[in-house]
């Protein structure tokens, strides 16, 4: 049966996929809305307190996205960015997803 063969892939990004990923019928895509409101020339304050806004509401996406996925065998997380991804990513595996492998590809470390 080719079905025991196929696996259903989520995939969560900030960013949007191309179509020809985007439309395969084995993959879901969840796009993780950021904030584009970092404010880099208003002095340091306003760029750190805005900053930290945006990372708050992008973990509260992909926290979201990951808890309403209904189950997860593999959780592979592409890193960088490690802030806040790898930290929610562990937390939704203990919470809901126990029995979830965690993979990290560190493609930028060395």
């Amino acid at each position: 049966d080719e079905r025991k063969f196929r696996s259903q892939v989520f995939l969560f990004s900030y960013g949007q996929m191309p179509e020809n990923v985007r439309n395969r019928e084995f993959i879901e895509f969840h796009e993780i809305h950021s904030l584009k409101s970092v404010l880099k020339n208003r002095g340091k304050l306003v760029y750190i307190l805005t900053s930290i806004r945006a990372t708050i509401f992008r973990a509260w996406d992909l926290f979201k996205s990951l808890w309403n996925v209904s189950d997860l065998d593999l959780i592979l997380v592409q890193n960088p960015p490690s802030i806040p991804t790898l930290f929610i990513v562990y937390l939704v595996i203990k919470l809901k997803h126990r029995d979830a492998l965690f993979a990290i590809d560190w493609h930028n470390f060395g």
